[in-house]
């Protein structure tokens, strides 16, 4: 019913299922999954919570209901029953990454770490958690600590491709291009075709005017991998742009500017290429939506932009 579409005759289905099996945590999944695609997660949640009585000592009903509380966005909730999930079976690292999802979302970071290294304890073999732990310290901005959390893990895992970019980027934010650079390749050595690696080496070269020619040869490389993927056809765009081919950027640029219009560092690059073939008015107005973006942000997505976008308004000449 589900493969066809019929969503109301599977949930009859499932339905008379629980009766039976009311403590199977696959079938409870199911209605839940099945409930999020009819747009029902209330009801669902309602269903649950009549049923408190009799499952409270059952660890998938608490994850799960809290699984739901969490898609509607009851925060408090989801945790009071992921909570009582962790104490059903501590063991359980899913939990734990499910709370830190929700510390972050409330941005009680300090939660979310504390959290996340009971999970690494629990699970030292799981290199994802650290990836994890290190991007709760970023958007505290301590990137020296995203450093040492990455270190840490790069000496459990030396030939893990995905440490070697994430520790490039915490040297990024710190302006250190030439540590940026190394963990990049390194990560490039250790697994070739690894398309966001190519990208964000390659656009970096570009920006920093370092190689442009090779930059794109990067970002091509990554597009044959992904060749829809908005980010790498911007810094394709903006490659080109920076070679003087202005009209053939034009061409990516639309592309990207539909699929990412609310990006502040793509209406930057779209406004550039509408100002360099005459169309003022209309980079007038992408800048101006760009700064708008920015405002709303935390920090920059590229250091500098928010001032590089002020001169090109002020010394836009029509």
């Amino acid at each position: 019913y589900v493969d066809t579409n019929q969503y109301e005759k599977a949930k009859e289905v499932i339905d008379k299922i629980l009766k039976l099996n009311p403590k199977g945590k696959d079938v409870l999944l199911k209605k839940f999954f099945l409930y999020l695609k009819l747009g029902k997660v209330n009801e669902f949640i309602k269903t649950l919570e009549e049923l408190k009585d009799k499952y409270k000592n059952n660890f998938e009903y608490h994850f799960i209901l809290g699984m739901a509380y969490e898609e509607v966005k009851d925060y408090q909730n989801a945790i009071k029953h992921y909570e009582k999930a962790k104490q059903l079976r501590p063991e359980n690292t899913e939990i734990y990454e499910r709370l830190t999802t929700i510390y972050i979302q409330l941005k009680q970071y300090n939660k979310a770490i504390k959290e996340l290294k009971q999970a690494i304890k629990l699970n030292p073999n799981d290199y994802q958690l650290y990836t994890a732990l290190s991007q709760v310290y970023e958007l505290k901005g301590n990137y020296q600590k995203v450093i040492q959390v990455l270190q840490e893990a790069l000496k459990k895992f030396p030939n893990n491709p995905v440490l070697h970019y994430y520790l490039a980027i915490a040297y990024d934010n710190l302006n250190n291009w030439e540590k940026t650079e190394y963990h990049l390749k390194k990560a490039l050595e250790l697994r070739p075709n690894f398309p966001d690696v190519l990208n964000y080496l390659g656009y970096s070269y570009i920006i920093r005017n370092i190689n442009i020619d090779k930059g794109i040869e990067l970002v091509k490389k990554a597009l044959h991998f992904q060749p829809d993927h908005p980010a790498y056809l911007d810094s394709l765009a903006w490659g080109l742009f920076k070679k003087g081919k202005v009209e053939k950027a034009l061409e990516y640029m639309i592309k990207v500017y539909k699929k990412m219009p609310d990006d502040p560092v793509i209406n930057y690059h779209y406004g550039r290429i509408l100002e360099a073939l005459g169309e003022k008015s209309k980079a007038k107005s992408v800048y101006e939506k760009a700064l708008k973006l920015l405002e709303e942000l935390d920090k920059e997505p590229e250091k500098g932009i928010t001032k590089k976008i002020k001169e090109r308004l002020k010394n836009l000449k029509w």
